[in-house]
């Protein structure tokens, strides 16, 4: 009987270096490639409002039992509810669907990221406590940022990025937090420091460039690679 030995060649890479801006919507790639968020889509966004359904009305239920148990001699718990277990199933049911489907696209995008044909990658050294207070103070759009956050771990994201790094031989470069890669223009290094949250598009009043904010992050981010290699 004849036995195959499995043999696994190791990918050689050039010495491109590939810039990674994050950020709640999207991850954008210096090679101008936009990786779309699942929180995003319609199917995680069906299951979110399944969930949140789900959820008000097992709030809905403990408000009448706790109503209930003030008139009456029977005190009953809501947790000892045949219906309230039903809906907590089913709750639990939902928020795994919704772990599952941010695990699954974090992996998607990394694996993308890796297969290219890269040997170091360059990302932002994010503190994620102090993008819940940036650009501005009012609470509608803290409340946004915060939220987002929490659909889409950047912390998670980051470790799994380097951990599979580790394993295809990449270095992981990252960029100081203070480093303006969003505000820095990235033809002339001018820094725009009114640009704010909504500007979704980066104008240079000095060179005339006009690019995709992300993108021109993600290139900023690259050069600090390689300008620091």
């Amino acid at each position: 009987m004849l036995i195959k030995k499995l043999v696994l060649i190791k990918k050689e890479r050039t010495k491109d270096t590939l810039g990674i801006d994050i950020n709640i919507n999207s991850i954008y790639t210096s090679d101008n490639t936009e990786y779309i968020r699942i929180t995003n889509t319609i199917k995680y966004k069906k299951t979110e409002k399944k969930l949140k359904k789900i959820q008000r009305r097992l709030s809905h239920m403990q408000l009448l039992l706790e109503e209930y148990n003030k008139t009456s001699n029977n005190k009953k718990r809501y947790r000892d509810a045949h219906n309230y277990q039903k809906l907590l199933k089913r709750k639990r049911k939902k928020q795994k669907r919704i772990n599952n489907l941010i695990d699954s696209d974090i992996d998607n995008i990394i694996t993308c990221i890796v297969n290219k044909d890269i040997n170091t990658i360059c990302i932002e050294s994010l503190d994620v406590n102090s993008m819940k207070e940036h650009h501005t103070n009012e609470d509608k759009n803290k409340k946004y940022i915060a939220k987002g956050i929490q659909k889409n771990p950047f912390r998670k994201f980051i470790k799994r990025l380097e951990e599979r790094c580790i394993k295809e031989d990449i270095k992981i470069v990252k960029a100081d937090k203070w480093y303006k890669s969003s505000k820095m223009c990235s033809c002339c290094k001018r820094v725009n420091e009114s640009l704010e949250l909504s500007d979704r598009i980066y104008k240079c009043s000095k060179c005339g460039l006009v690019i995709n904010r992300d993108y021109n992050a993600s290139i900023n981010l690259k050069n600090y690679a390689l300008n620091n290699a």
